[in-house]
């Protein structure tokens, strides 16, 4: 997934630029591995089961909302079917709807149970407050898998994240009060919120004064913990372990990428450098930013961090080269108006042309391994990140200001987003080049990619509807302004929006995007891998864990500093525990160990940092989630 850097942008445009994070792949030379074998969660059974969301109904409050019913059955196409029954939700519908698809698909991540094969029916009623029954339906739907029974007296409120981590939410003094109208003796929080405001304002300790409401009140950090405490029975999981290197072959190949990727960097500031001091000027915050960008690829080849290396410093070259793109081609812009410019940017820069190139020859790719298979899945999502990148900067070039003329501030990051689209595709071959001769456990013979990746996509576009409804909407109603107008006014101060709006599209049509006339599995694959965890950073950041600034849309405070630390340290060791469990089978997931490499590096620095952290042990997790599921590897259960 691509990598987020901060700088100052001219013209008073605040961007999150966002760089390749082009690195996956890796095997060993090939071992004889243990034997893989299908999940044990293979038959989906009918079942449907009952549980209590914390939340109060009524116009008076005074009443607990109804149970929820989910059920599964087997599916009848052999994809993830989500429906839902919803009443009395209002303007909720989005957040339930995401609540649901994230707990289908938490719950596959979790028990290792295939992502597809399966219908689940949501019949649910209420309304929420952010996707507090995220949490509930999670720990419902792996109850259904497994064949557990819920305890009657008890109920959660919380947010589920991508790993199973359970992330804060509004209202919780007042959940505790539906918990109790719902005649309930136990309730879980999300850990940190156990002191938080009531509506009213008045700070409330839930766990000191819920016995004098006749109900007992525990924090929880995860559907782990709070799986236990509903069923009394333990969750498998991998083991914690610090055993997250590569082996010496992944590391070589990784080292040769890195001494490449350093050169180009050098060559395009030397070319930056060559540009007249008022260009630089205007350029120098990506210069600058592509420098920091640069140190940390050094620093982290230093400390034997190879995969994080190899991100840092593809990271440091793109950027560099589309700063120096885009400041060859400024003069054009200033003195020729915007159609020569973007032409000129397009001839330096032929995105089209070459993801069109890389996407023939990736078509020709059958992957053998589970290394193999996690390259070319990561190769696929450069692609896929490259085209949004440059469909929306086709987006920028056509930007005008308020007197309808072209922003030109607004043109040059479109320039800038193209150059960077140019290394991503560069990158996308040295992904398979790398997995090359490093073996790892055989894939199975009947392996099918598209299930997953449909899954997935399904699940990122409820993210998005929620995004909408519950950010997008409400900041458009106060700024007197369309939804349409304020949806791109976000996408352009925050990229990571930009590329899962944009990047929802460009699946759609991946078969114009790469040039071949049905895209492999692996394709739609990479694409949603990126775009899942994409939308669930933006919902986190704008809806769970963040504060953000209204004008920039920069993180400036986590909500619950707390929470968030527990939320963070979970993920990164969530993350180490996957990445290990799949080296322990001889895979090298080069992917999986750059985002803990990168992810560990940045969770040392100021918030804005640790959130790119969490984004990337998110992103570990998932990858090393469905690499797991796709060589039928032995779950965690």
């Amino acid at each position: 997934m691509f990598r987020r850097k901060r700088f100052d942008a001219a013209a008073a445009v605040v961007v999150a630029v966002v760089v390749g994070a082009a690195c996956t792949g890796g095997g060993g030379k090939r071992h004889a591995a243990p034997p893989t074998t299908r999940p044990a969660i293979a038959v989906t059974p009918t079942r449907s089961i009952k549980v209590q969301p914390a939340l109060l109904a009524g116009a008076d409050a005074k009443t607990a909302a109804p149970p929820v019913e989910i059920s599964i059955r087997p599916s009848t196409d052999g994809t993830l079917a989500v429906t839902f029954d919803e009443h009395d939700v209002g303007p909720t519908r989005s957040l339930w709807e995401a609540a649901g698809w994230n707990a289908a698909i938490v719950a596959s991540l979790i028990t290792g149970a295939p992502i597809a094969d399966r219908e689940l029916h949501f019949r649910v009623a209420g309304r929420l407050t952010a996707q507090n029954a995220g949490a509930l339906l999670t720990i419902a739907v792996i109850a259904l898998l497994r064949g557990d029974e819920l305890e009657p007296d008890i109920t959660i409120t919380g947010m589920v994240n991508p790993d199973g981590t359970i992330g804060p939410v509004p209202g919780v003094p007042e959940s505790v009060a539906a918990a109790v109208r719902a005649r309930k003796a136990r309730m879980l929080v999300p850990f940190g919120e156990r002191t938080v405001a009531d509506a009213s304002g008045k700070i409330v300790d839930v766990v000191a004064t819920g016995p004098q409401l006749g109900i007992r009140v525990a924090e929880t950090p995860d559907v782990y913990n709070a799986y236990q405490l509903f069923t009394g029975k333990a969750l498998p999981q991998p083991p914690a372990s610090t055993k997250t290197a590569l082996n010496p072959d992944a590391y070589d190949a990784l080292d040769a990428k890195v001494d490449t990727w350093s050169a180009r960097f050098v060559s395009a500031r030397n070319a930056f450098r060559a540009l007249a001091p008022t260009v630089q000027q205007d350029l120098n915050p990506y210069a600058a930013a592509a420098q920091r960008q640069q140190h940390q690829a050094r620093k982290l080849a230093d400390a034997g961090k190879r995969a994080g290396a190899f991100t840092a410093a593809v990271n440091a070259a793109g950027l560099m080269r589309a700063a120096a793109l885009a400041g060859t081609a400024l003069p054009t812009l200033l003195t020729q108006g915007v159609a020569p410019f973007v032409s000129a940017v397009k001839t330096a820069a032929p995105v089209e042309r070459a993801l069109a190139n890389v996407g023939k020859a990736l078509d020709d790719v059958t992957p053998v391994t589970v290394t193999e298979a996690g390259a070319l899945t990561a190769a696929y999502g450069n692609l896929v990140d490259a085209a949004s990148l440059s469909k929306f900067a086709q987006r920028l070039f056509a930007a005008t200001d308020l007197a309808g003329q072209p922003d030109l501030a607004q043109v040059l990051v479109g320039a800038i987003y193209t150059g960077l689209a140019g290394s991503l595709v560069e990158a996308a071959n040295d992904l398979i080049t790398v997995s090359h001769d490093l073996g790892g456990p055989d894939l199975p013979d009947d392996i099918d990619a598209t299930p997953a990746a449909d899954a997935l996509h399904r699940a990122a576009q409820a993210n998005l509807a929620a995004f909408q409804s519950e950010v997008v909407a409400p900041r458009a109603r106060a700024a007197h302004a369309g939804t349409a107008a304020m949806s791109d006014a976000i996408a352009r101060a925050d990229t990571v929006y930009a590329l899962a709006r944009t990047g929802d599209r460009t699946l759609a049509g991946l078969s114009d995007v790469l040039g071949v006339g049905s895209p492999s599995g692996y394709a739609g694959l990479g694409g949603a891998l990126g775009l899942y965890v994409r939308s669930a950073l933006l919902n986190a950041k704008y809806s769970s864990l963040g504060v953000v600034d209204t004008a920039t849309l920069v993180l400036v405070r986590p909500t619950n500093p707390g929470a968030f630390a527990s939320v963070l340290e979970r993920a990164q060791s969530r993350l180490a525990a996957n990445l290990a469990m799949l080296r322990a089978r001889h895979v090298n997931p080069t992917i999986v160990a750059a985002d803990y490499e990168i992810g560990s590096d940045d969770q040392k620095g100021p918030v804005t940092d640790k959130f790119d952290a969490l984004g990337d042990y998110w992103d570990g997790y998932v990858n090393s989630r469905v690499l797991a599921s796709l060589g039928g590897l032995a779950p965690s259960r």
